[in-house]
């Protein structure tokens, strides 16, 4: 950067702004995309539901952190990267393992700056906290209604898990990347973000967030599949780096690990997918049973129920709304009638 020739290299400024400035610039750019990529899926794209767009938004923004990572690495821009090993695809490994060292410090530095920075922006809550502020400033507290006071800092947060999950996997890539080559640089750093994140999201979970809507768990088939890309893109680059230094029979050595990474997500994706995408009955049963009445005994000596009077009971409960939208089926509303206090102070 251009301002930075003014600066004297021996300065703390100079240094601060040097090591922190670009991964800073690089977290901002990070939390913008998905607000770009939510309005494309949204508005353009036309997809309906919450959890579609955020699944949409969440492989997107995993495909340019993984892009970015490749892009750091080569120490050079996409565009170049592109032109220079599309012709010798074979030299991208080497060129890998040559720049992976140099890149540890910038990847120190990231999950540094997200873990004393990201976590602790988000237990404050810095979007409702700025809008509590406005709203306070510009407004007066006696003309706000009590809907308008919940808003804010005390509005209900809901999770955001295409902004949330992409950064967790940015730092275990950087973990996955770097566990081997610079093991003392990175991998402390990696224990103490997730040490903390696994504090700060468990608070979040428990008594801020409130869900929007439940999906049985289908953000699991979206992050699974890029774990195991990240550790597949850690074995790449340690291969590459032993390319580098000239030891062969450890790289032929290690050539199976990605293979074997890829049978077992066909091992996962075959056994346990089709499972967990489908309830089972007891789990059904149950769910439809909570809805009956309490049925007694066929005798008074017996302490069970036959199948046939408990079926006939839950279809005498069942209720023909129980699948309904509820928004359909709640009836006429009320209105939330508020009065404002010296309403006639601001005539």
């Amino acid at each position: 950067l251009s301002f930075l020739k003014k600066i004297p290299k021996d300065s703390l400024v100079y240094t601060l702004l040097e090591g922190y400035l670009s991964p800073v610039l690089l977290l901002i750019a990070l939390g913008l995309l998905p607000l770009v990529f939510t309005l494309v899926a949204q508005h353009y794209e036309g997809y309906k539901t919450y959890s579609k767009i955020q699944r949409v938004v969440c492989k997107r923004y995993f495909l340019y952190q993984l892009a970015n990572v490749l892009v750091v690495v080569l120490s050079t821009s996409a565009w170049e990267v592109l032109t220079r090993h599309l012709k010798t695809p074979l030299d991208v490994l080497l060129d890998l393992g040559t720049n992976l060292p140099a890149a540890a410090p910038y990847f120190a530095r990231l999950v540094i700056i997200q873990t004393f920075s990201g976590l602790p922006l988000e237990l404050l809550r810095i979007g409702p906290l700025l809008l509590t502020l406005l709203v306070s400033l510009f407004k007066k507290q006696s003309l706000l209604t009590p809907r308008e006071k919940r808003r804010g800092i005390c509005d209900v947060s809901v999770p955001e898990p295409e902004w949330t999950y992409p950064s967790l996997l940015l730092v275990f890539m950087a973990c996955a990347s770097y566990e081997v080559i610079a093991p003392i640089l990175v991998m402390p750093l990696g224990v103490i973000y997730f040490g903390l994140a696994s504090i700060v999201y468990k608070y979040q979970v428990l008594y801020v967030f409130v869900p929007r809507y439940e999906s049985g768990g289908r953000f699991w088939f979206v992050l699974f599949p890029r774990l195991l890309i990240a550790v597949v893109s850690g074995h790449i680059l340690l291969i590459s780096y032993l390319l580098t230094r000239n030891n062969f029979s450890q790289s032929i050595a290690l050539l199976p690990l990605p293979v074997l990474v890829y049978f077992f997500f066909r091992y996962c994706e075959t056994r346990y997918k089709p499972r967990a995408l489908q309830l089972t009955l007891d789990y059904i049963r149950s769910v439809d049973g909570a809805m009956q009445q309490p049925v007694p005994s066929e005798s008074p000596s017996s302490s069970t129920t036959s199948p046939q009077t408990m079926q006939q009971a839950m279809l005498a409960s069942f209720s023909a709304d129980a699948y309904a939208q509820p928004n359909l089926t709640c009836g006429a509303a009320e209105p939330e009638v508020t009065l404002r206090e010296n309403v006639w102070e601001s005539v």
